[in-house]
């Protein structure tokens, strides 16, 4: 998904055409007629009004002017086309269990990393999360996340990573270990709101813990490999670390079985 030559410069033609005044930025007005142009509607079938376009535009707005230069427009555009992502793409992509504010703000960190973004699906169960998905423009599935038959039914036959995002302790615990049953080599990155729930998570089968000590979703997005881009203020895929994530669990974090009493590594981020 890395962009390429010609990426580049369809997306500059195109940033050229809808930025009517030439004045460097697309407006909500302007990327509302970009929408109704190529049919984009919403759940209901209906065009995007001008308050749905202005919450896209938040999504990728990164100096929060309410507009859309180049660089942020980009991210817009390969956010679209990753929703139709290759069939490869998706065998490999990031599961994120929950799309609740966690998952949400980690998806949208997902979304931004690099300009084409890392892959991902998204599970939620609730209306309220899918339709938040489609405003958001993320890839959001109903079902539950902690069914392995439904995540490969929807097409991720071997995650490259999963995050649960859930906040009840419970529910993390029989995610965690039902995807691990199901995906026994797949990192498995948990989100806990409690210190005591650590080890109880570790030996259910995550790989880590994220401890809502700071910023959770950013803590995930570092673990599947997204890093700051001191040029465009954005965030981008390290490739290595996204790549071998699958392939140095094992090396990187020290396992804990079930039935283990030993000490526990430190999670804590």
């Amino acid at each position: 998904y890395d962009i390429s030559t010609q990426d580049d410069r369809r997306i500059a033609d195109a940033f050229q055409r809808f930025d009517k005044d030439g004045n460097g930025e697309i407006t909500a007005e302007e990327l509302q007629n970009i929408f109704t142009l190529v049919g984009e509607r919403d759940r209901d079938g209906a065009f995007l009004t001008l308050d749905q376009v202005r919450t896209i535009i938040r999504r990728f707005d990164e100096n929060d002017d309410g507009v859309l230069q180049f660089e942020e427009f980009a991210k817009l555009w390969m956010a679209k086309r990753r929703s139709a992502m290759s069939e490869e793409a998706l065998r490999r992509a990031v599961v994120v269990c929950g799309y609740n504010e966690v998952g949400q703000q980690l998806c949208s960190l997902l979304d931004r990393a690099n300009i084409a973004g890392i892959p991902y699906v998204a599970f939620a169960r609730d209306a309220e999360s899918i339709s938040a998905g489609v405003t958001n423009g993320a890839r959001v599935i109903y079902g539950d996340g902690a069914s392995g038959s439904l995540i490969r039914a929807a097409g991720v036959e071997e995650p490259t990573a999963i995050a649960i995002t859930y906040q009840e302790v419970d529910r993390c615990l029989r995610a965690t270990a039902c995807l691990r049953d199901a995906f026994p080599e797949t990192p498995i990155f948990v989100r806990s709101d409690r210190n005591d729930a650590v080890k109880k998570l570790v030996q259910a089968g995550a790989t880590e813990v994220v401890l809502t000590a700071g910023s959770v979703a950013s803590g995930m997005g570092k673990l599947l490999g997204v890093r700051k881009d001191n040029r465009f203020a954005a965030l981008e895929e390290d490739s290595a670390a996204a790549l071998t994530l699958r392939n140095s669990a094992s090396a990187l974090y020290p396992s804990v079985t079930k039935e283990s009493d030993g000490p526990v590594p430190d999670l804590k981020m």
